[in-house]
């Protein structure tokens, strides 16, 4: 077979990256987190083995909704845009031959983050409480987690050259089949226990699909359907595992259409061809500026004096997307927010704090892919040679970035300390908002850093979410952890030295920190390219 070589080729080169032996590490770092969470919070007695092993399943579930479309997001793409693609059809090769090798050497790579939990997930089915349909029935859901996500990454990856492009159609590609999955799940359990007419009738596909992947539960989402009705036998287990195999199958499916699509368009677009005429036009249609163009122009002329480098990341329109497309999304939430009173009295801190996190996983992930466009196009060089020096170069990219949010977390925190003020909620709410801002303040620096030195824009994003969001709040905990513990033998006022271990402190240096570390790698010339 013609594609043995291939795959053979694609698991050599994928097993020098380095990202390759980290998601192993993710996964079961997933899994021990989760676990430990879980024991801190309600404990190991005997009797939750199935809670826990619920648990851990629904964290996995998020991991490779997560990271499988982010594994394959440029397979294809990344061998169109280096000209490697035409040397593959030069040999006797045909384009499905390497949509299947892609497919299969990623797929394994996506198996391995399924395979590191499994020690992990082995803690549950010792303490006991876990039947075989629920083990069963959770191989064959991670199973189609896997498959429809690697079915995302490549179809967005045979359709474009870039791979933010590619990234944005597979997140795209990820939500719609990570819905239709849910809803598929929720459908076929609920047509095999009430009966077709149930199923339409009630129209909770999806809440009850939820359930299933949140629980792995049968008679939990059997008692939400009949509200409390007994439970009948052993039979639901048997149901459960017919569902879970329904889906599977149906993820097969996708996933074998999902491959012939992308072996047609690649087999099509292999080729540098001119732009298609109609989305050209589209583009300069709905892309060129038709009102305030003087003062557009006069913006960006400003903005390119004050601040060359931060120009950069606004000179297009998809930059300049980033800046209002988030200040339109925040307006839109508190137009919810002050419609509506119950977002006021019940879910008013959380919501502020989901569009926060939102905003700082934006914030990272175009940190994360900043300086690896100007390696990508050899700009760094030209931008090290001229008359700008390493710090003009990072205090200006780092500007660029503050500005791109700045209306959105203006709008942000204004909103949430009027809200706070109004409803007599400051107290509550002020460490939140003041750990919020300095988030926003150190993100940008840490994403810079790790944008200069991973090759990878994916290992450079998660390096950025783990340092810049999750390390800091790791000494805090362990802190809180011994204070439990000691807290009855020694006798230690404990007070102060919780703010010692506040996360805003070792947040705040580790942006320092970085941030001497990224001028001195500018200076010596030590940052990564694509072929180191």
């Amino acid at each position: 077979m013609n594609v043995l070589p291939v795959v053979t080729r694609e698991l050599r080169a994928e097993a020098r990256h380095a990202f390759t032996y980290w998601i192993r590490v993710a996964g079961a770092g997933i899994g021990t987190l989760a676990a430990a969470s879980f024991a801190f919070t309600n404990g190991l007695r005997p009797d939750q083995g199935e809670m826990l092993f619920s648990a851990l399943h629904f964290k996995l579930q998020l991991a490779i909704w997560t990271l499988v479309p982010l594994l394959t997001a440029d397979c294809l793409s990344r061998e169109r845009r280096e000209g490697t693609l035409g040397l593959l059809f030069l040999t006797p090769l045909k384009a499905l031959d390497v949509v299947v090798a892609k497919s299969l050497a990623h797929g394994l790579r996506a198996t391995t983050l399924v395979l590191a939990v499994l020690p992990v997930i082995a803690l549950p089915l010792l303490m006991g409480g876990v039947s075989w349909h629920q083990g069963a029935s959770a191989i064959l859901l991670d199973l189609s987690g896997v498959s429809l996500a690697l079915a995302a990454g490549i179809v967005a990856s045979s359709f474009s050259t870039s791979w933010v492009r590619s990234l944005i159609v597979t997140a795209c590609l990820t939500l719609i089949f990570l819905i239709g999955f849910t809803n598929t799940l929720g459908f076929v359990f609920t047509l095999s226990t009430h009966g077709f007419r149930f199923a339409i009738d009630e129209g909770e596909s999806f809440k009850v699909g939820l359930n299933l992947l949140g629980n792995i539960s049968p008679y939990y989402s059997y008692q939400y359907l009949m509200a409390g009705a007994p439970v009948p036998g052993g039979s639901l287990g048997i149901k459960l595992v017919a569902t879970t195999s329904t889906t599977f199958t149906l993820s097969l499916a996708v996933l074998f259409l999902s491959g012939l699509t992308a072996a047609l368009v690649t087999k099509r677009n292999w080729q540098q061809r001119p732009p298609n005429p109609l989305l050209e036009w589209l583009r300069v249609k709905f892309t060129r500026p038709v009102i305030a163009r003087d003062v557009l122009r006069g913006w960006m002329r400003h903005s390119l004096e004050r601040n060359p480098i931060g120009w950069l990341e606004r000179r297009t329109w998809s930059g300049r997307t980033v800046i209002w497309g988030w200040f339109a999304v925040m307006i839109s939430v508190y137009s919810l927010i002050l419609t509506d009173a119950r977002y006021l009295t019940h879910n008013f801190s959380g919501i502020h704090l989901f569009m926060g996190w939102t905003l700082l996983a934006s914030m990272a992930m175009n940190a994360s892919m900043s300086f690896r466009r100007e390696r990508e196009t050899r700009v760094l060089e030209l931008l090290l040679v001229s008359p700008l020096k390493e710090n003009q170069i990072i205090h200006g990219r780092v500007r660029g970035l503050w500005g791109q949010f700045l209306p959105s977390i203006g709008l942000l925190l204004a909103g949430w300390t009027y809200l706070c003020t109004a409803l007599n909620k400051f107290p509550d709410n002020v460490g939140a908002m003041f750990t919020m801002l300095v988030a926003f303040l150190a993100v940008p620096i840490i994403g810079l850093y790790f944008s200069l030195v991973c090759r990878n824009f994916l290992t450079a994003l998660v390096w950025t979410i783990l340092v810049g969001l999750m390390l800091p709040t790791f000494p805090q905990g362990m802190f809180h952890l011994i204070a439990i513990i000691f807290r009855g033998a020694v006798i230690i006022d404990f007070g102060w030295l919780d703010y010692l271990f506040h996360p805003v402190v070792f947040q705040t240096s580790l942006a320092a920190l970085l941030l001497w570390r990224l001028r001195h790698r500018l200076v010596h010339r030590r940052f990564a390219t694509e072929t180191n």
